[in-house]
């Protein structure tokens, strides 16, 4: 039963009456010019330091009640792989508990004991301790409830505070028995609609004491003043700052060593595909309701990076990894995956006044919808948390992931760059040598996006025409350490995608195989000096590029094709000998005649038809086996003749 009441205001005389025959609590505020705020506490608990204070329905009351959920449940962390130098373990959520409660995990942070406190989207707040020096087993224990769909959770003078549907919620424990039973308002002084999208995205706090907010912009159904805006709430809650506009479901990141905003966002209308931003005061950032047709007025600030939507299909939260802790991955911004439980790596150009950057695609997947990432304050390792809130593959529907460095290198690059002349990889171990300096094991591709009402984008070529543009691989020159590659190419343009394919392996045999998405906004002059390498000489590059001499027009022949095979990058992604291991895209070997799953529409034979059209149009008909890979293959529509099409299927269909 409820007991006791209180209520306060700051400017106003405010009495509490008890209607009996309606069972309702009124709270009675004197008339005053001034804004008033209201504080009322409903509850079990007597707070003698407060005044007035009433006893509700004759219930006497003299001792504080008894904590409200004092049985404790207990969960290890189990460990699931080890791979790509990380170690990754899920920590089982409470549920089943004795009070029935959904966990849908939606946000964590830790205080400087290392105790995590996690929200779940049900409106709980759970704290969880570690049980021993190895960090385990882990004692959770509920500690609020009532809160309305909170999506983040910070601690700020150890106190929580909880981004809601209803605000910021300040919650306190008054008499320091581990139950957080007042919720304060601490600041609703910005706009929330009913829309079933405008979630609390994300908030995050600031050196200063101060919030950043980012708030949902789709609108199906109400029109909000504040969608798709980033906020900053100051550090009394009294004062609302609209930072940046233009977004569409972003979530908001903080880097404390520059007092620097990122943001993700989401492919849709207006977002040709995934982006990077990072947030400046006053700037636009593109994105309109699906309902306006005409391209936003405002000047639009581009992201630092796209990404393809086929590599990441809904971004979540970002973060900057400190300079300890994450092995490889120390100082490296990290952006989650939800779609498809996943990292990728950014790597913008300059800090802490990035103009572009580029991504390169991790190679772990994780079996939880992850929303946030935080690092553990003491050990520096990442967690990731997050639940089914819209589409996942994600095997469960809510959890906790722990990625800690194995001691083994990184077998992708730690650090990519653009420039005019070509494009920077660098890896964390040496590189076989032999293999590393063949422009064959790398193939370039490059296109352009639009923004309009519809919901993403093709691929643009420059000159307008829907498709991709083939970058060739002029050279590929070793660092002296052998642990980076610089790929010559013709001089580059300004381009909103650029993929980059490499096939190599390390000095020990190991294969490093992926990609890497780059956004050239600008296009500085190669920092050979740095790269610890020569400036290539004209005449060295143009040997380099040089390719077999492949007649211009003749019969097609197997012989040419293999040449072709060889000269134009199809070996960076598809076998000849029947092997997949690493491979990006299926074998060549025994592929003439074999019957073709596909994501959309019949199976078919691997005939001469689909052979070219794989070869002219490869997106119109994506092998099910490779529906999940972020590498997506270039057309070859005005690269390749009709001759060299058919020299190519003439040696494929001569393949066991």
């Amino acid at each position: 039963p409820i007991v006791h009441a209180w209520v306060r205001s700051d400017t106003a005389k405010a009495t509490l009456h008890w209607d009996a025959e309606h069972e309702v609590l009124m709270a009675r505020l004197a008339p005053t010019e001034f804004t008033s705020r209201l504080r009322l506490f409903v509850g079990h608990h007597r707070r003698a330091m407060e005044a007035p204070l009433m006893t509700l329905a004759g219930i006497p009351s003299s001792e504080p009640a008894a904590n409200r959920w004092p049985d404790p449940i207990f969960t290890t962390w189990k460990p699931v792989s080890e791979q790509a130098g990380m170690i990754q373990e899920n920590l089982p959520l409470p549920d089943p508990n004795p009070w029935q409660r959904k966990v849908r995990s939606s946000a964590m942070a830790f205080d400087n004991r290392g105790w995590m406190w996690v929200t779940t989207f049900d409106g709980d707040l759970w704290l969880a301790q570690p049980m021993d020096e190895a960090s385990r087993g882990m004692q959770w224990r509920r500690v609020a409830a009532g809160l309305h769909e909170p999506m983040s959770v910070c601690l700020k003078e150890g106190e929580p505070y909880i981004y809601t549907r209803n605000g910021i919620i300040r919650l306190k424990d008054r008499d320091g028995d581990g139950d957080y039973e007042e919720q304060e308002n601490f600041c609703n002084r910005f706009t929330q609609t009913a829309e079933t999208r405008e979630f609390a995205m994300a908030m995050v706090l600031a050196n200063d004491g101060s919030f950043y907010l980012a708030k949902s912009g789709q609108q199906l159904t109400y029109q909000g003043v504040d969608n798709g805006k980033i906020l900053h709430v100051s550090s009394d809650g009294a004062q609302v700052e609209t930072i940046a506009t233009g977004l569409r479901q972003p979530y908001v990141g903080y880097i404390p060593q520059w007092d620097l905003l990122i943001a993700s966002d989401q492919q849709g209308h207006w977002v040709p595909s995934t982006p990077v931003h990072w947030i400046r005061h006053g700037h636009h950032y593109g994105f309109r309701p699906s309902a306006e047709v005409v391209p936003p007025s405002q000047e639009i600030t581009e992201p630092l990076c796209w990404i393809p939507h086929r590599v990441v299909q809904s971004g979540a939260d970002s973060i900057w990894l400190g300079p300890q802790g994450m092995g490889d991955l120390n100082d490296t911004m990290v952006y989650l995956d939800y779609y498809r439980p996943r990292l990728v790596a950014v790597h913008p150009d300059t800090m802490p006044n990035p103009h572009q950057a580029a991504v390169v695609p991790l190679p772990f997947t994780f079996d939880v919808p992850s929303l946030k990432a935080v690092q553990h304050p003491a050990n520096d390792w990442l967690h990731l948390v997050g639940f089914r809130i819209w589409g996942s593959n994600a095997r469960q529907w809510a959890g906790l992931v722990r990625l800690r460095p194995s001691g083994d290198p990184a077998p992708y690059p730690t650090e990519v760059r653009g420039f005019e002349e070509g494009i920077w990889l660098r890896f964390a171990q040496p590189l076989d040598d032999a293999i590393a300096i063949q422009s064959p094991q790398y193939a370039v591709q490059q296109w352009d996006y639009r923004r309009t009402s519809g919901y993403g984008s093709g691929y643009y070529r420059e000159d307008g025409q829907s498709g991709t543009e083939r970058v060739p691989v002029l050279a590929a020159l070793l660092s002296p350490d052998r642990q980076g590659v610089f790929l010559v190419t013709p001089k580059n343009r300004q381009v909103m995608q650029m993929e980059v394919v490499y096939r190599l392996a390390s000095v020990g045999g190991e294969p490093l195989e992926g990609s890497a998405y780059l956004t050239l906004n600008r296009l500085p002059q190669a920092d050979w000096s740095s790269m610890q390498l020569e400036k290539p000489a004209v005449s060295q590059v143009a040997a380099a590029s040089l390719t077999p001499d492949l007649p211009s027009e003749g019969p097609a022949s197997s012989e040419h094709g293999q040449q072709l095979y060889q000269t134009m990058g199809c070996m960076a992604c598809h076998s000849m000998d029947g092997s997949t291991s690493g491979r990006v895209g299926p074998t060549f070997a025994g592929l003439w005649g074999r019957s073709r799953s596909f994501v959309r529409g019949e199976d078919a034979a691997a005939d001469e038809a689909y052979l070219r059209e794989s070869i002219l149009e490869p997106s119109r008909k994506v092998l099910r086996d490779y529906a999940d890979s972020d590498i997506g293959m270039p057309s070859y529509q005005g690269v390749l003749s009709e001759w060299q099409v058919q020299s190519l299927i003439e040696w494929i269909k001569s393949l066991e």
